[in-house]
């Protein structure tokens, strides 16, 4: 229920405030601050499956992630107003995009609420299985019982009239007993060969994805045995763990940031380019690269995506100069 994650969202704020992990916009927030922070998660954690529905919320549809950052400069003030309503005490049930807004803004781990709910639901399907098993236990026992005490009554009945004036006789209750629990049993034998069809679809899938993680060139091989890669100038180049020189900084393999390249033709770039391509300052130095996460040589520093205003600054006045 979307109550009990608004509950947890709201708790999880409050112990953050009382740790003092919040970021600085959240602890005296204002609707500008708020907007401001709304900037922040939007550059750092934005994910096109967990926060578009968010957004078009909010602003309506917009094309790309560029135009929802318009959005949030232009009236992003106006739409945290609730927001701000809310922590500061003036309202007491906020709409579900005000608890999702927030959620987003201290980082909730489980957002936005489809995931929480899903990830919620595994955890309670753990335990179906055990159900099944204990129904099946207690059918059987309930069985015993019925048939124990049909016995007993037929032994203390010995008058015959008295049997004549009765519907039913103890025999014929426990078979309506016996029926009753068989129907019982027969359910929850469903049930659990149901959860055997699940369980063994799932290790289909499983025994799959190993065979093709765990061939020599799978996904976990790559990650985990003995691959390297280091950054030659523009991009990144494979190499045994064991075989890198010192003039070659070798750092585990990683499948995702190994297709990174560096940009070397900013001639070539155009407005196209904004909210698509990431860069890097570092002191006086810009540069542009195809992909985001860490800067291949001063891995300390992040990437960050190219907005309007590094566009202007850094690639249509270098274009100029160039002209002239």
């Amino acid at each position: 229920m979307f109550s009990d994650y608004k509950e947890a969202v709201i708790n999880t704020y409050e112990r953050k405030m009382e740790k003092g992990d919040l970021p600085p916009n959240l602890l005296n927030p204002t609707t500008a601050k708020l907007k401001d922070e709304w900037l922040n998660v939007l550059n750092e954690t934005y994910d096109q499956r967990h926060d578009d529905v968010l957004l078009r919320d909010f602003f309506g549809p917009k094309d790309d992630l560029l135009t929802y950052e318009r959005a949030i400069k232009a009236k992003g003030a106006d739409r945290c107003r609730p927001l701000y309503n809310f922590l500061n005490g003036e309202i007491e049930d906020p709409k579900e995009r005000t608890i999702e807004l927030l959620a987003w803004l201290i980082k909730f781990e489980l957002r936005p609420y489809w995931l929480w709910d899903q990830k919620k639901g595994k955890i309670n399907t753990a335990s179906k299985e055990d159900d099944v098993e204990k129904g099946i236990v207690q059918a059987h026992q309930m069985l015993t019982f019925a048939k124990e005490e049909g016995k007993t009554n037929i032994g203390e009945s010995e008058d015959a009239d008295s049997k004549q004036e009765t519907n039913t006789t103890p025999t014929e209750e426990v078979i309506v007993k016996e029926n009753d629990l068989n129907e019982v049993i027969e359910t929850v034998s469903k049930k659990r060969l149901h959860l055997g069809y699940l369980v063994a679809f799932i290790a289909f899938i499983f025994i799959g994805l190993s065979i093709s993680f765990f061939t020599e060139n799978g996904y976990l091989n790559r990650l985990f045995g003995n691959h390297c890669m280091y950054w030659a100038t523009d991009h990144y180049e494979p190499i045994a763990c064991d075989q890198a020189t010192p003039e070659q900084v070798a750092i585990a393999l990683n499948p995702i940031q190994e297709n990174l390249k560096k940009i070397t033709r900013i001639d070539t770039l155009t407005a196209d380019c904004i909210g698509k391509i990431w860069y890097s300052k570092i002191d006086t130095e810009v540069e542009f690269f195809t992909g985001s996460g860490k800067h291949p040589v001063h891995i300390e520093k992040g990437l960050k995506l190219v907005t309007d205003h590094i566009y202007d600054q850094y690639i249509r006045k270098k274009d100029s100069a160039d002209l002239n």
